[in-house]
């Protein structure tokens, strides 16, 4: 099982994607149905359960995963900095990296 901090802040960021959409939906403001963000991660995802079945260690792949997830949140945070991208696909990214981290800490040891 994760630790509590982990799996708060896997709470969190799971919250602020909510949030984020519903403060679009009331801005009247259209949420990207599908997100670059979201189908990268799903694919990291993928990669990893994928060594897992190839005979990666669970905690291994899942280590990777995180620090796939790790750098697409940097690179989407540069993103929004230059106005390429909204807050909610920030949102997502945060979410994803919460997500891997309570996998890590979830991992057998």
């Amino acid at each position: 099982m994760a630790p509590a901090d982990v799996l708060l802040a896997r709470y969190e960021a799971a919250k602020g994607v909510l949030d984020e959409a519903e403060r679009l939906r009331q801005s009247g403001r259209s949420i990207p149905i599908s997100t670059e963000v979201e189908l990268s991660m799903t694919w990291s995802r993928r990669l990893a359960e994928a060594a897992c079945a190839a005979g990666v260690s669970h905690g291994e792949a899942m280590r990777q995963h995180l620090a796939r997830t790790e750098q697409l949140l940097s690179d989407t945070q540069v993103l929004y900095d230059w106005g390429r991208c909204g807050s909610y696909e920030v949102a997502v990214a945060r979410f994803h990296v919460a997500e891997a981290r309570v996998m890590v800490a979830s991992a057998p040891k």
